[in-house]
């Protein structure tokens, strides 16, 4: 007995593992030791809390919710989820899970290397068994939503079962009883969810992750709704881990201080005291201590003492004074995050309709109607709902160019401009893509987190996307070139004075920030590119139930 893999179109396998995190902040990843070429993924670490030993991996939390198809196939990353939400009794399960492999002759739980062909075919048709009964299951449990066989690695399988809603355990029992009833005993069942019944519970690796240089691969798949995983993906969210105040461990020091160099070079003099301010504020806006700050600080500055010209003793006193002025600053904003950012945004891939959104024409008589006079009167009642404004149709619906076959993984530079001057592509220059490609990614990752009414940013934030992900610092003058194009905003004393986008209006600013506090802005027509409540319709197209296994 043979089966071939099936495909599952990208956007349903996230919703796929964003669902099975359940909204834990604790999650397992793959990594492969160091003797070994990416892809062996041969050894395990629990993310998002504190390991027994005391490592404080929190600055981990969630990551995996963040994960696409394209980007874990491209870094050949392998992870895994828990299968309890670890909230005492309140826990929860999203689903069920049996992981299924040639067990020794013996009799003892142990994993066969080397199975006969009967015994591999066996495992194949308990799998496939197993799958049977719990579609069957499905079709009378609404409950049930998704019930997916995945081939883990050669003869390994898994059999996922999600549900449309976290469960308690012993419903999640219940559950089990029942399949069991139905399928049997299984010689070669290594596991399911109920083995583990407290903390974390067990752990399963994700579908379509790495391990041993080889993907896992769905087989068979029943979905009741595709429609419904997406919608489902799209409301996930993940609990944030508690905020980590003190650090003792030295590994950890080490590790804070790895990420302050990398994260805030100097590389070269007039650059201290800039990049001195971003890791204090970066510090303490984690909430760690003073005293840790300055620790982490000197540690900084030693390791790059022959990039500045200050003394030695005066850049020491001056760490010190700008550590206290931040503690005291009444107008600085601890960040409250837990995620890890710059790892994240560097994982990040968009979407394929957010890529055509990047290349889409925009009427220049729409928005030269739209601009009226670039430095114009604020009008008071030019306030809309910042998630629910549309671009009138005609400005983005009206071309789609077809992604290059050349793509290789980021937009190809916009060159497409009309020669009657009626339409013009909206990013024009490799820059201007990358810088639309922040604001993409920067607010979609704020709607994610929950700021529906505005979106919090800093122009620091935008540069240092474009400079993780592109390698390439825009500083000051450009950004304020770029942003003028795609954001509009007031200028002028008293904010008596507005500048409308001259290309196309993304954003709007409605309250300029200063150091330390984020401006906020309205999302206009950078809607169309976000998953948003009144997106997600037109996001999901054409969406047919995968195959399954003949009853």
């Amino acid at each position: 007995m043979s089966l071939k893999s099936i495909d599952i179109p990208d956007d349903l396998k996230q919703s796929f593992w964003r669902i099975a995190l359940n909204g834990n902040p604790h999650w397992v990843r793959y990594k492969t030791s160091t003797e070994k070429k990416r892809g062996a993924n041969d050894e395990q670490r629990s993310l998002g809390g504190i390991t027994k030993g005391g490592h404080d991996t929190r600055d981990q939390a969630g990551k995996s919710y963040w994960y696409t198809s394209p980007v874990v196939d491209e870094h050949q990353l392998g992870f895994g989820f828990w299968s309890r939400s670890d909230q005492g009794e309140n826990s929860t399960y999203r689903f069920v899970a049996y992981d299924i492999e040639p067990i020794a002759p013996n009799g003892r739980k142990r994993v066969n290397a080397n199975p006969t062909s009967s015994d591999a075919r066996a495992t194949l048709q308990e799998a496939a068994k197993v799958f049977l009964v719990w579609m069957r299951l499905a079709k009378h449990h609404p409950e049930i939503f998704w019930v997916l066989l995945v081939e883990s690695s050669q003869h390994h399988y898994h059999v996922w079962i999600l549900f449309e809603r976290p469960i308690k355990q012993a419903r999640h029992d219940e559950f089990l009883d029942e399949a069991f009833l139905n399928h049997g005993p299984l010689k070669h069942l290594d596991k399911t969810t109920r083995r583990a019944r407290r903390g974390l519970g067990d752990q399963f690796r994700a579908p379509w992750s790495w391990k041993n240089y080889r993907r896992s691969e769905a087989l068979q798949s029943w979905l009741r709704d595709p429609a419904l995983a997406i919608k489902l993906g799209q409301q996930a969210t993940v609990r944030k881990a508690p905020q980590a105040t003190t650090v003792t461990k030295s590994k950890d020091i080490e590790d804070l201080l790895q990420d302050a160099i990398d994260r805030f070079p100097i590389e070269g003099t007039g650059q201290r005291n800039y990049q001195q301010s971003r890791l204090v504020g970066s510090l303490v806006g984690r909430g760690f201590d003073a005293q840790l700050v300055l620790q982490v600080g000197l540690a900084w500055l030693k390791h790059y003492q022959d990039e500045y010209s200050t003394p030695v003793n005066e850049a020491k006193e001056q760490l010190a004074d700008c550590i206290q002025r931040t503690l005291n600053n009444p107008k600085f904003q601890p960040g409250r995050a837990s995620i890890d950012y710059q790892s994240l945004h560097q994982e990040l891939s968009l979407l394929s309709w957010q890529l055509d959104f990047l290349t889409r024409a925009v009427s220049r008589l729409s928005r030269e109607s739209n601009r009226c006079d670039p430095l114009r009167k604020c009008d008071p009642l030019r306030k809309c709902d910042p998630l629910l404004v549309q671009v009138e149709d005609h400005t983005l619906e009206n071309h789609v160019p077809e992604q290059p076959k050349n793509y290789n993984g980021r937009p190809r530079q916009g060159n497409s401009k009309s020669r009657n001057g009626e339409e013009e592509s909206l990013c024009q220059s490799q820059q201007e893509q990358w810088f639309v490609e922040a604001l993409i990614l920067h607010c979609q990752q704020k709607v994610n987190e929950g700021q529906s009414s505005t979106i919090k940013m800093t122009n620091r934030q935008i540069m240092e996307i474009t400079q993780s992900r592109h390698n390439e610092e825009l500083g000051p003058e450009k950004f304020n070139r770029l942003k003028k194009r795609f954001v509009s905003f007031s200028v002028g004393q008293g904010n008596n004075l507005w500048h409308d986008a001259t290309r196309l209006e993304l954003l709007k600013e409605v309250s300029k920030g200063h150091p330390g506090v984020p401006s906020n802005y309205q999302v206009t027509g950078l809607a169309k590119a976000l998953n948003t409540e009144a997106e997600k319709t037109s996001k999901i197209e054409d969406r047919t139930p995968t195959s399954s296994i003949a009853t």
